[in-house]
């Protein structure tokens, strides 16, 4: 279940921190540009998402369900295949580069909404501050360990 809450962390993050870091005492919040992610930023919590929601399901149902329905001779086999080895290890190395992409999000976060032109909303890129860098570290070691040793895992 706290897998499929991390694509929600830069949104929480955004609304619950830097707005608050943004206003002053009579309510005129002025610190970041925009109350809402930029376009490279949906674009990495859609990709989270479509990562990590499906897997949070198939770990809560669908592996359950997966090995009832089949002998264990054919899940064996499914797992030792050349292509079910290589799309799960490409799978998880995606997941694996999702706390990177959160960095790269909360270091552009103050960049326009559409970031057009040749390296999008790197040129805004500035470092991160202790809430980003919190978050980050708790979705780098909450993602990375998962990832590891299920790649190099027999």
């Amino acid at each position: 279940m706290i897998l499929m809450g991390i694509p929600f962390v830069p949104e929480f993050i955004l609304v619950k921190y830097h707005s608050a870091l943004a206003c002053n005492i009579d309510g005129i919040c002025f610190r970041y540009g925009h109350p809402v992610l930029n376009s490279e930023g949906l674009k990495i919590v859609n990709f989270s998402i479509a990562l990590l929601v499906p897997l949070s399901i198939w770990q809560l149902v669908g592996k359950h369900i997966f090995s009832r329905s089949f002998r264990r001779d054919e899940i064996i086999k499914l797992r030792t295949s050349r292509t079910a080895v290589l799309l799960k290890g490409i799978f998880w190395m995606a997941v694996a580069a999702i706390p990177f992409l959160f960095w790269y999000l909360f270091g552009t976060i103050q960049a326009p909404i559409d970031c057009h032109g040749f390296g999008g909303c790197i040129k805004y890129y500035l470092p991160l501050d202790t809430v980003d860098k919190v978050a980050v570290l708790i979705v780098f070691f909450l993602l990375w360990p998962i990832s590891f040793s299920n790649i190099f895992k027999k």
